[in-house]
C-alpha cells in the first residue's frame, strides 16, 4: 500500500512528470523480491533484486543486477536486528544521464520502489493527513507511480534521508524532490505562455501599423497633388545609378506623374529630370515651365539626337524661343509664350507624347514629312491651336478623344499619308473657322461627313482613298466656299453625282476617280468647267456619261 505521501506527490505531479517507473513485490516463501522496471517506453528495462533471507533474524544478502554491470556480482549487507535497513544500504546504481536525457532531456529520473513495510508504514502516516488526501490517495490507488525530473545534486536530497526508515525513506525523497522541482517546471510553463501570448500580440500590433502604413500610402495616391520630395538614388542590375526626381509641378496629371515615378526610361521621367536640374527653372512662371517641359519631352520622344536640325534644343541658357524651328514667322509673344512649332522634314521618329498639348498658347504645329509613329495627342489643352499638321507620317489608330478637333479656332487640319482608322464623330459643326481639312490615304471608316456643311468657310475636303461608303451628300452643295472636293479611290462610293454640286461657284477641283459613281454629270456641273473646274472622272466607264467638253 503506497504511502499518503508519496501518494500524494503522485497525484499533484502525473500531469507534469514525464517518465514512468513501476515497482513490483512478490513475496515467495521468506523471500521478498522487488521489481523495478524503468524505461518501458524507451524500450529499456532494468530490473532490480533484493533478496532477504530471514534465517536467524538477519539479512543474508542482498543481490542486484543492472544493465550495463557484470550479473554475477552481488552485494551482501549485514542488517543489525536492532536497526532497521536504511534506503542507502542497498547500492542502487541510478541510471546514467544520457539514458534518461533521452527520455527527459536534461534531467534525471529517480526510481520510486514499494517495499513490504510500505504497507505499514501508510497506516502511520494516515493519521497525518486529512480527509482530502484520504481521497487522492484512495482515488490513486494500484496507479503507476511517475518517475520524477530532478537536477544533477539528487544524491545529496538522497543523503538527507539516510536515517529514516526505508518505505518513509523514498517516501519523503520523493515528497522532496517534486516539491521542489514541481514549482520549477510551473515557472516554465508560465514563461512559456506568457512568451506566446507576448508574441501573438507583437504580430496583432504589426498587422495594425501596416495597415495604417499602407492605408497611409493608398490615401496619398489618391490625392490629386503630390509632395515635392528631395530627389533620391536608386542603382540598378547594371550598377548604373538612377537619381528619381519629384515631378517639378504639383498639378501634372496623374497619367504624367505616374510615368515620371515609375519608369526612369520614360519621356517623362527624363524631361522631368532636365527641368529640376535647369538652374533657371525658378525664375519661370507655371505656364513657362510646362511649355518647356512639352519642348523637353517631344525632343526625347522624337529623337532628337538624330534630327537633322537640332540647334539650342536642351539649351538652359537658351530661351525655347531661340531654339531650332524651321518657321521664319513668329515663334513667341513679348511673354515668351510659344507660338509657333515648325519641324517638317527634320526626320523626327519615335511618338509624339501627350504631354506636347501643355504649350496653352501655340496656334501653329507642324511635324508633317517625318517618320512619326504612334498616335496624334489629345490637343485639348490648346484652345488656340488654328494649324495642325502631321501628314505623311508614320502614326495609326483611331483618334482619341477626336484629337485635334477640340481646339474651335481650328483652321487647318492635315492627317494624310498616315494609317488613322475608324469613325470621326460629328465634331465638325463646332469647326466655324475650318478652312481645310485633309484625311486622305488612311483607312477612316463610314458615311462621308455630311457635317462638313456647319464649316461654311471650308475651302477643301480631301476625304479620298480610305474607307468610306455611300452616296455623296447634296447638302455638300451649301459649301459656297469650296475649292475642291476629293472623293477619289473608294469603291464603296457610288450613287449619281449630285447636281447641288453645281452651286458651288468657287470649286476648282473634282475628282470622283476611282469610285462606283454612274449615270449622267449634271449640266450644271459641267458648266462649271468653262469657268476653271477641273473634273477628275473616268469617263471610259460604260456606266457614267461625261461632259462634251470635259478633259481629264
Amino acid at each position: 500500500m503506497p504511502t499518503a505521501a508519496a501518494e500524494d506527490v503522485e497525484e499533484k505531479g502525473a500531469e507534469s512528470i514525464p517518465a514512468v517507473d513501476l515497482a513490483e513485490e512478490e513475496q515467495v516463501g521468506d523471500t521478498t523480491t522487488t521489481r523495478i522496471s524503468q524505461g518501458e517506453d524507451a524500450n529499456e528495462k532494468a530490473e532490480e533484486e533484493v533478496i532477504l533471507s530471514k534465517d536467524d533474524g538477519t539479512t543474508d544478502a542482498a543481490s542486484s543486477e543492472l544493465p550495463n554491470s557484470n550479473p554475477s556480482d552481488e552485494t551482501r549487507i549485514k542488517k543489525s536486528p536492532t536497526r532497521a535497513a536504511s534506503f542507502n544500504d542497498f547500492p542502487m546504481p541510478l541510471p546514467t544521464r544520457k539514458q534518461h536525457e533521452q527520455q527527459a532531456p536534461g534531467a534525471y529520473a529517480v526510481v520510486r520502489m514499494r517495499p513490504v513495510q510500505q504497507q505499514q508504514q501508510q497506516q502511520q502516516d494516515d493519521s497525518t493527513h486529512d480527509d482530502d488526501d484520504d481521497e487522492e490517495a484512495a482515488m490513486n490507488e494500484g496507479a503507476p507511480l511517475d518517475a520524477a525530473l530532478v537536477d544533477s545534486n539528487h544524491d545529496e536530497r538522497l543523503a538527507m534521508t539516510e536515517d529514516l526508515p526505508t518505505s518513509s525513506s523514498r517516501a519523503a525523497v520523493t515528497t522532496l524532490v517534486q516539491a521542489q522541482v514541481l514549482p520549477e517546471r510551473t515557472e516554465s510553463e508560465r514563461r512559456a505562455k506568457n512568451f506566446v501570448l507576448w508574441g501573438f500580440a507583437v504580430a496583432a500590433l504589426l498587422v495594425v501599423l501596416m495597415g495604417v502604413v499602407f492605408g497611409i500610402g493608398d490615401s496619398k495616391e489618391e490625392d490629386s497633388t503630390t509632395t515635392l520630395d528631395p530627389p533620391t538614388e536608386q542603382t540598378t542590375s547594371t550598377n548604373s545609378i538612377i537619381i528619381w526626381y519629384p515631378p517639378f509641378q504639383e498639378t501634372l496629371p496623374a497619367s504624367t506623374r505616374k510615368a515620371i515615378a515609375s519608369d526612369y526610361t520614360s519621356d517623362q521621367y527624363r524631361g522631368n529630370a532636365w527641368m529640376q536640374n535647369d538652374p533657371h527653372l525658378d525664375s519661370y512662371p507655371p505656364n513657362r515651365q510646362l511649355q518647356r517641359f512639352a519642348l523637353v519631352t517631344t525632343f526625347y520622344g522624337t529623337h532628337g539626337d538624330h534630327w537633322f536640325h537640332n540647334d539650342h534644343w536642351l539649351d538652359y541658357d537658351v530661351s525655347e524661343c531661340d531654339w531650332f524651328t524651321q518657321s521664319f514667322d513668329t515663334i513667341c509673344d513679348e511673354h515668351h509664350n510659344l507660338l509657333t512649332i515648325d519641324l517638317h522634314h527634320n526626320n523626327l521618329q519615335g511618338t509624339i507624347p501627350q504631354e506636347a498639348q501643355f504649350i496653352p498658347h501655340l496656334q501653329y504645329s507642324d511635324m508633317s514629312y517625318n517618320q512619326i509613329a504612334g498616335g496624334l495627342p489629345n490637343f485639348v489643352s490648346n484652345d488656340q491651336l488654328q494649324v495642325i499638321k502631321v501628314s505623311h507620317n508614320q502614326m495609326a489608330g483611331p483618334l482619341v478623344s477626336q484629337a485635334g478637333f477640340s481646339a474651335f479656332d481650328l483652321r487647318v487640319i492635315e492627317l494624310d499619308g498616315n494609317a488613322f482608322s475608324g469613325y470621326i464623330a460629328p465634331v465638325y459643326q463646332y469647326l466655324p473657322r475650318l478652312e481645310r481639312i485633309n484625311l486622305t490615304s488612311n483607312a477612316f471608316t463610314g458615311t462621308l461627313p455630311e457635317e462638313l456643311v456647319y464649316a461654311t468657310n471650308l475651302a477643301y475636303a480631301g476625304l479620298g482613298h480610305n474607307q468610306y461608303h455611300g452616296e455623296i451628300p447634296s447638302s455638300f452643295g451649301i459649301l459656297t466656299a469650296l475649292e475642291g472636293l476629293d472623293v477619289s479611290g473608294m469603291e464603296g462610293i457610288h450613287g449619281t453625282l449630285p447636281s447641288e454640286l453645281g452651286t458651288m461657284v468657287a470649286l476648282r477641283q473634282l475628282d470622283i476617280t476611282g469610285t462606283n459613281i454612274t449615270g449622267v454629270v449634271p449640266e450644271a456641273v459641267c458648266d462649271l468647267v468653262p469657268e476653271g473646274l477641273v473634273l477628275k472622272i473616268d469617263c471610259d466607264k460604260d456606266d457614267l456619261q461625261c461632259c462634251s467638253d470635259n478633259s481629264i
